[in-house]
């Protein structure tokens, strides 16, 4: 169990690396739908 909450948080992690990379080059859409994947594996 705790194995699946460390890939979770690893993969929410990493889209939110990639949320802040698309506010970085005004990318809002994508920034939005990575933020909100980040939520969703975090959850």
């Amino acid at each position: 169990m705790k194995t699946e909450i460390a890939k979770l948080l690893s993969k929410a992690h990493d889209c939110l690396e990639d949320a802040r990379f698309g506010l970085t080059y005004k990318r809002y859409m994508v920034a939005v739908n990575r933020a909100y994947y980040a939520m969703f594996d975090a959850c």
